[in-house]
């Protein structure tokens, strides 16, 4: 899960949760025995201006984000 936190307000402005992400992109049925786990976040890097920031997943994807919840996860082998 990750989500922009607004310290102003003490609140959250937008949650995404990067399984959810996963499963809308699976193709195909998922075979009986094979279990889902969450993709853990292992790195984020944020712009200098704090408005885009990136989050690299442990099953190889980079969610992308920006403040309006813009969200879009490539895997690797795309670039």
């Amino acid at each position: 899960m990750v989500m922009l936190w607004s310290l102003q307000k003490a609140r959250p402005l937008w949650i995404t949760n990067l399984q959810e992400e996963e499963t809308e992109e699976m193709e195909g049925p998922q075979s009986p025995g094979q279990l889902l786990n969450p993709a853990l976040a292992h790195s984020i890097s944020v712009t200098s201006c704090g408005n885009i920031f990136s989050c690299g997943a442990e099953d190889g994807k980079i969610l992308v984000a920006d403040q309006t919840s813009c969200i879009s996860v490539y895997p690797l082998n795309e670039f």
